[in-house]
């Protein structure tokens, strides 16, 4: 008879905290009837699907948007095909935009008109979204691109969590779709003065019916068990020794890095469980 172990197995929560806007999912493609935002300032909505047709009104940053149809016209961008998408503005206007120049989704910073914008190319997901932050109607600030692990995650803004010389904390969520798939989570750290966006790694987790687990996270200086002007990166992994199944074994990992002037002193190193 199998011992069967008991095991305390904790898992990275990968509920959307706060805003329903900030969450994206595998295979979702621009949807009619959903609500988007302009990517782009000074965007024309014209009245057909090509650059030759009228323009129906010029469209700031952040403008909300619904989506009616996808165009089976494309236009070429920067060397990227991009769809038209016949939008409207409201019951009165609606004209077509491509849809490099609107965001995949949107996350409230502080201020009323404050967004972080992001989106990613329609087609051949290579891991990367582009961000920009608005500071005004007409006005942002481009914070360039960042890497992220695959294209079924979630976005969550927090506050700085006592870290010092950012506004904000972003984690990205990687949602698993079966046992044994690694998820896991994301932190970027956000500076809003200048737009400074810095990716402090992706901490995997893993459990595959209770014979193998990993989990791995960050502590920041205003979570439970934080120390200030400190990250803390914590890791366990754990899996049977033997082929009978009767041993359970687990390692845990912790080191601690120094924070200081709104950057780490040195950088976070992946843990190798042995």
């Amino acid at each position: 008879m199998k011992l069967i172990p008991f095991l305390l197995i904790f898992f990275v929560s990968l509920s959307i905290h706060a805003q329903p806007e900030g969450a994206h999912y595998s295979g979702d493609e621009f949807r009619a009837n959903e609500t988007y935002y302009t990517f782009g300032n000074n965007v024309n909505l014209r009245e057909e699907p090509n650059t030759d047709s009228d323009t129906v009104i010029v469209l700031t940053i952040n403008t909300s948007v619904t989506l009616l149809e996808i165009s089976g016209e494309s236009i070429s961008i920067d060397g990227h095909d991009s769809k038209w998408l016949l939008v409207k503005i409201d019951e009165q206007i609606q004209g077509y935009i491509p849809a490099t120049f609107v965001a995949t989704g949107r996350i409230y910073l502080d201020n009323p008109g404050e967004y972080l914008l992001y989106k990613k190319r329609e087609k051949e997901w290579d891991g990367t979204l582009y961000l920009r932050s608005t500071i005004s109607q007409n006005n942002y600030k481009d914070l360039g691109s960042l890497k992220l692990a695959n294209n079924n995650f979630s976005m969550t803004l927090f506050d700085n969590r006592g870290l010092s010389g950012i506004d904000h904390l972003i984690e990205v969520n990687y949602l698993a779709e079966s046992c044994g798939e690694e998820s896991g989570t994301q932190f970027i750290t956000f500076a809003k003065a200048n737009g400074q966006i810095t990716d402090l790694g992706l901490y995997s987790s893993v459990g595959d019916g209770g014979v193998y687990h990993k989990s791995e996270t960050l502590i920041f200086p205003t979570d439970k068990d934080g120390m200030k002007d400190m990250i803390i990166h914590k890791g366990e992994e754990g899996a049977f020794t033997d082929e009978e199944e009767t041993e359970y074994r687990t390692i845990q990992k912790e080191a601690n890095y120094a924070w200081k002037d709104g950057k780490l002193e040195r950088s976070i190193k992946q843990f190798e469980y042995k």
